[in-house]
């Protein structure tokens, strides 16, 4: 009996340690490891149905049983006796990986203090650099977040793996207090193989090797494009960047004002057009009706044969009139277009000037800047305990998408929607892509429009536009995709959404654009950015 139980002891820890499906939506793992054994039974029945025909050949050979009993009372008695022994052996190995485990991360807890080099972890930034750039892929991410003593799980983590039942539930389920201390450690980050363990944000270690993490993630991202390295990163506190924030308010202020003005010219120089096409038409068409009366009066006058009265007619030149009249009023029609489309701006800035300053209150608490050519800039609230390694490696991405793709300050996508969305949503499916994470910091809107429109757009395409600058090519796409003249019509919708602070008009326009597109409505949660 003792052998048997043993012997499906060693069953269920080997299948614990070995890669299989892990049972969902369950954070006890004693439940988890119930529902992972009855689907390991269930993937191997036929030899499980096996050798429990092969126990109750077993227990009517050598297990004596009352002679009084019958024989269908002698089966329910085996019967029970088998499920007896499986449940002796699930909790005998339930308990056994848990001893393992402690056992386990104790050892490593205690070779981390003695000599992490001994588990092979690097903790030298210079060394884990220098490693990331020579592999030709980026590395595993994972971070040490979280209270008390977790270095060692994590380690434990990379070395035996977490696509196992005891590496995704076993391991974590160990309390912190019968693990033994780790000392801390003076780097933030570790690589063990190609997994880099980054424990805490420390702005100084941040700072060195971002520009190498992001390089890695973004070039295996778009393996077949030339991905720019290496630009300055640079750290800022959260007071700096407040201060750099309402400079920038101040500039765009001021960037705002210039286009008041020029729409302003504009609407002039439009409106001057119009009246001026206005006047010739109808200048044109009194020398059309000039033409008919002497036409008419020479008929009737008795003096002049029809064919001088045809030739006083030709002197007019009607078809030439009547052709700049054709001319001037397909112009008139576009021009009071042009018109209307600039009173349309003239008004959007108009009111994004007055909500400007209602907006510098909403600095978000995490956020970043590309200087070009080559220089990023970070602001890290690290007092900020909601903030998430994935947060800032999202921040990272956007703003060294933004470099990568810089060409120069003259050509750029005509609107922010669109250089903002697009590196928004690059830089969210990256972060999706490795860490399996998915983050809601900035541009919630535009991003959920962008992931829309890959369902008929080709990602490809897409990144075609955005690091070619390919403001032609962009329309050409969207409108071949949505129908003919679709970004000019939707385009101060687009640049509404990417300015207006008023969630109920946002929601509105947001709703139109997705309606277009071909998407389902967004709801005000779609609206909010999170931690």
């Amino acid at each position: 009996m003792k052998k048997i139980i043993l012997f499906l002891v060693l069953i269920f820890v080997f299948a614990a340690l070995i890669p299989n499906l892990l049972p969902e939506g369950t954070s006890n793992s004693l439940y988890a490891y119930f529902l992972y054994v009855i689907n390991f039974i269930a993937q191997n029945y036929f030899i499980f149905i096996l050798g429990f025909i092969v126990l109750i050949i077993i227990f009517f050979r050598f297990i004596k049983f009352d002679k009084n009993y019958s024989l269908k009372k002698n089966y329910f008695l085996s019967i029970f006796q088998i499920v007896s022994l499986l449940l002796t052996a699930f909790f005998i190995s339930y308990v056994v990986l848990l001893v393992i485990a402690i056992i386990e991360l104790n050892v490593f807890s205690i070779l981390i203090n003695i000599n992490p080099k001994i588990l092979g972890i690097v903790t030298d930034k210079n060394i884990i650099i220098k490693a990331l750039k020579i592999n030709n892929y980026p590395p595993k991410i994972t971070a040490n977040e979280g209270e008390g003593n977790t270095e060692p799980l994590r380690v434990s983590g990379v070395i035996t793996g977490t696509n196992s039942f005891y590496g995704c539930y076993v391991l974590p389920s160990i309390p912190n207090f019968i693990i033994w201390p780790t000392r801390k450690s003076d780097s933030s980050t570790m690589l063990i193989d190609n997994t880099l363990i980054i424990s805490k944000l420390n702005p100084v270690d941040l700072q060195e090797i971002s520009p190498t993490i992001a390089y890695s993630l973004i070039q295996n991202y778009f393996p077949n494009r030339r991905i720019k390295s290496y630009p300055k990163i640079s750290i800022m506190k959260y007071d700096d960047y407040l201060k750099y924030r309402a400079v920038d308010f101040k500039n765009g202020k001021i960037k705002i004002d210039g286009e008041i003005e020029n729409y302003k010219k504009q609407i002039a120089a439009v409106s001057q057009l119009i009246n001026d096409e206005e006047n010739k038409i109808s200048n044109n068409k009194n020398i059309l009706e000039k033409s008919g009366l002497e036409y008419k009066n020479c008929l009737s006058n008795g003096n002049y044969s029809l064919l001088y009265c045809k030739n006083l007619l030709n002197n007019f030149n009607l078809e030439s009139l009547n052709s700049q009249i054709n001319n001037l009023n397909t112009k008139l029609v576009t021009d009071q277009n042009k018109l209307k489309d600039d009173n349309d701006y003239y008004d959007f800035y108009v009111g994004l000037g007055e909500s400007l300053q209602s907006a510098q209150g909403g600095i978000p608490r995490e956020f970043g800047t590309f200087i070009p050519k080559d220089v990023i800039r970070i602001a890290f609230n690290t007092e900020d305990s909601s903030h998430t390694i994935a947060d800032y490696l999202e921040t990272l991405l956007h703003e060294y998408l933004h470099y990568s793709s810089y060409v120069s300050d003259d050509r750029k996508l005509d609107d922010v929607f669109f250089e903002e969305g697009l590196t928004e949503y690059f830089a969210r499916q990256i972060i999706k892509d490795d860490l399996n994470v998915s983050t809601n910091i900035g541009y919630p809107v535009s991003a959920k429009i962008f992931q829309q429109m890959t369902k008929r757009i080709l990602e490809s395409e897409l990144a075609d536009v955005y690091f070619s600058k390919d403001q032609a090519g962009l329309e050409t796409l969207l409108d071949r995709v949505y129908g003919q003249n679709f970004y000019n019509d939707t385009r101060l919708a687009f640049l509404n959404l990417q300015y207006s602070s008023n969630p109920n008009q946002v929601l509105m326009i947001a709703n139109g654009v997705m309606k277009k597109i071909g998407g389902d409505p967004l709801s005000e949660k779609d609206l909010l950015s999170t931690n």
